[in-house]
């Protein structure tokens, strides 16, 4: 039966200590989504205009505007562009980097633009519009703030922009779906991942005495029963998405990427824990606290700290994605998180081997050092 009482009266203590615990890891988790702030999100810029002969002489409105976008001149809201410009030669270019997520979006101003617009300030016609094309496939999230980001940013200068949106998705479900649809995943998965890895270390963990052989077959057995635990992790953490919260997602691609998802990390979580179980904790803790805020934000919001020195290792960096390529581009279940991904498992399976590399210390040597 489970007892504080040999803490004597520091038992009293304990729930403050759990409190405070909790306090910092969920600090992990909250800190940076309330700080979260788009800054340099790559947008590329290409002009097919060349420009007009007028009354007044020789304009070209389309570099004009070009100018004015990639300067940093152009506000938002009232503040400074969250935007880092690219300029390319052509539409056909623009489309190319859509097509490997390489930006958030374009705009593209069309050709005849400064002609059209000479007519429209001679009463001739409509003003012409830009085109202002949304990436959703990179991150929903962050391509529908800079969908307003750049409404507002037009309006200001009153250019016309006519927005189209590439790699949307209809998954069906509430009216945020769209936008967190794939990061939903994420969370059920790590959280069903790490208390599984947790019992399973439990349950299968060599003696203490044990040699380097029983070590072994331990550890195989463990990595046997977690590529089972995995798969049903995956299978549960698509069904709470589709079944329970509605969605409409191709189950059986995103279940076989999950399945490796969930296996890479508790690799890495009964790796960690077999070398040295302050280790194991350790990981754990900063992969959850400081890995969640990477997979519900894109890269470009985080602030510095996580951007440079949490999301280029955190597994749910490479999670989503994987999700976001398989429910926004199409991909199939292989997918640009899943190299990074057999790099974790890899990882893992290289600290078993450390532990049962490592000699066990008998009572005798311990109690002669």
């Amino acid at each position: 039966m489970l007892t504080f009482d040999r803490f004597g009266n520091r038992r009293f203590a304990l729930p403050v200590v759990a409190v405070i615990f909790i306090t910092c890891i969920m600090s992990l988790v909250v800190a940076p989504m309330l700080r979260a702030n788009p800054k340099a999100v790559p947008f590329a810029i290409v002009t097919l205009d060349q420009g007009a002969t007028t009354p007044a002489g020789e304009i070209d409105l389309g570099a004009a505007l070009v100018q004015q976008l990639t300067s940093g001149a152009a506000q938002s809201a009232g503040q400074a562009s969250p935007l880092a410009w690219t300029q390319l030669d052509s539409e056909a270019a623009v489309n190319a980097a859509l097509d490997t997520n390489e930006y958030y979006g374009a705009v593209v101003i069309p050709a005849g633009y400064s002609q059209d617009q000479a007519a429209a300030q001679a009463g001739q016609g409509d003003p012409p519009a830009v085109r202002v094309i949304v990436n959703q496939g990179k991150n929903p999230m962050l391509a529908a703030t800079m969908q307003q980001a750049l409404a507002a940013m037009f309006a200001q200068a009153g250019v016309t922009a006519q927005f189209e949106t590439v790699h949307a998705a209809e998954i069906g479900g509430g009216a945020t779906s769209a936008l967190m649809g794939s990061q939903m995943l994420i969370m059920p998965l790590i959280m069903m991942t790490m208390a599984g890895t947790l019992i399973l270390f439990l349950a299968l963990r060599p003696a203490r005495a044990a040699g380097r052989g029983e070590k072994l077959r331990t550890y195989g057995r463990q990595l046997a029963y977690a590529a089972g635990l995995s798969l049903i992790v995956a299978v549960c953490a698509v069904l709470i998405v589709t079944w329970i919260g509605g969605l409409n997602l191709p189950f059986g691609t995103l279940t076989l990427f999950l399945w490796l998802a969930s296996f890479a990390v508790m690799a890495l979580f009964l790796g960690a824990l077999s070398l040295a179980v302050p280790l194991g904790a350790l990981v754990i803790i900063l992969v959850f606290g400081g890995g969640m805020s990477s997979a519900m934000l894109a890269r470009e919001m985080l602030p510095g700290f996580w951007q440079h020195w949490i999301y280029p290792w955190v597994p749910q960096h490479y999670i989503a994605l994987g999700d976001s390529s398989i429910i926004y581009m199409g991909g199939g279940a292989w997918t640009p998180g899943s190299g990074p991904l057999v790099i974790t498992a890899l990882a893992g399976v290289a600290l078993l081997a450390l532990a049962a590399a490592v000699p066990v210390r008998s009572a005798r040597t311990a109690g002669s050092v």
